[in-house]
């Protein structure tokens, strides 16, 4: 190669370096081994110009996106993009969207409203995924574009570690969200933001079950790839105080004709706790798998339950079941129902004899609990203990049962309109 020859191709080699380093191929055939199979959430938005001859790829204003995730997987999503933006007809491209997107929500918009900017056309482009926004500008100019839109399989749910204290006076709880990503795309830099309610994406009319007032911000963003699943904390507590008592629940079927045959209730161990402020809560508890343990001074923790937390607003109490296969409670019950009579239509009179005897040495207190059906009216005629009424439908009695003794509970009630 002579010396001319070599003179071209150094200037030449130069001029293509310069052009590599500085042009952004960020949508450009994948020149650098990337898998376009690994999509991104946060992928940049670009402008090309309607003659398609030049294409140019902006990075957005910032790299986060905002995300609303509901309880049934559907999220809400927010991008900001900056823009350079030439006179007359464009097109905007959004690469590399969720799968999982839906279209009819996706609601793009510059900011300003001044009208100098008029997006006039969107469309899903399915060879090589991406979203296509025809614009027109009155000038050249910047402009800071907002996107907006909804995608489904951010699924997500709730689990509470519990652990008991050895005297059961005190509670640890730790609380984690645990998300999966079934989107096919990765999720980079997002700032979410738990919402407990149920998005809808038709018409139907939402239920109470929809509905829900919890409502949380991880404080740091998160990212999660395609497929992953990870558990971010929420909540983390210690020495929450407790309160403990023994239930038995001698409503529903105990309600009706029992046909002098003797009854045994189960009798359940409860701790509780309140969720407020002066306790250190400060937002809803929402609802999700609880498993609870119970530490011992040798170190030695156990399992003594598992449930479902419904969910708990500030001010509420908070129980915790115990399971009886792991201890069952020292309290033993038996119920008898006196006599019964069945009334005018689905109305009923009936009264009961409640034995409730402690194997403890120590006193405990126990609580026996009426549910009543839906839809009826109750009233207590005579009770041999103070009662306290809890809603339309409970009521209850406090009774505390001396170590190795027993206590008799006798009451009559009339139940109208039962079903």
């Amino acid at each position: 190669m002579n010396n001319w020859a070599q003179r071209r191709f150094f200037v030449f080699f130069q001029i293509f370096s310069v052009l590599l380093v500085f042009g952004n191929f960020v949508w450009a055939e994948s020149s650098q081994g990337q898998d376009k199979k690994n999509q991104s959430l946060n992928q940049p938005a670009s402008v090309a110009e309607d003659t398609t001859k030049s294409e140019k790829s902006q990075s957005p204003l910032s790299t986060t996106v905002n995300m609303v995730a509901y309880r049934n997987g559907y999220v809400l999503a927010m991008r900001k993009f900056s823009l350079p933006l030439k006179q007359g007809k464009q097109t905007v491209k959004f690469e590399n969207p969720p799968k999982t997107l839906y279209m009819s929500s996706l609601m793009p918009s510059f900011e300003g409203g001044d009208g100098a900017v008029e997006i006039i056309s969107q469309a899903l482009i399915e060879d090589g995924w991406r979203v296509h926004f025809d614009v027109v500008s009155t000038y050249e100019q910047t402009k800071t574009m907002y996107l907006r839109y909804m995608f489904g399989g951010l699924n997500w749910d709730v689990a509470y570690i519990a652990i008991l204290s050895p005297d059961r006076s005190t509670l640890s709880l730790k609380g984690w969200i645990e998300v999966e990503n079934n989107t096919s795309a990765d999720i980079k830099h997002a700032q979410i933001l738990f919402n407990g309610s149920n998005a809808k994406m038709s018409a139907e009319n939402p239920s109470d079950e929809d509905s829900s007032e919890f409502s949380y911000t991880i404080p740091r963003v998160v990212d999660l790839d395609a497929g992953q699943k990870i558990f971010l904390s929420f909540l983390d507590k210690s020495s929450i105080p407790l309160k403990q008592e023994h239930v038995v629940y001698v409503g529903g079927e105990y309600l009706y004709d029992l046909k002098s045959t003797a009854q045994t209730p189960d009798v359940v161990q409860v701790v509780e706790f309140r969720n407020d402020e002066i306790h250190g809560f400060q937002h809803t508890l929402p609802q999700g798998k609880v498993t609870l343990y119970q530490g011992h001074k040798n170190g030695m923790d156990e399992l003594v339950g598992t449930m479902r937390l419904h969910e708990k607003i500030i001010g509420q109490p908070v129980p915790l079941q115990i399971s009886a296969e792991h201890h069952p409670s020292p309290v033993y019950c038996e119920l008898e129902q006196t006599d019964y009579k069945k009334l005018i239509g689905t109305s009923s009179e009936a009264g009961y004899r409640v034995v409730l005897t402690n194997r403890n040495e120590s006193p405990v207190s126990v609580r026996v609990v009426v549910n009543t059906p839906q839809e009826s009216d109750w009233s207590v005629i005579r009770t041999s203990h103070s009662y306290d009424t809890h809603s339309k439908r409970q009521f209850s009695w406090t009774i505390t049962v001396p170590g190795g003794q027993n206590v008799e509970l006798k009451y009559r009630i009339k139940l109208e309109n039962a079903k």
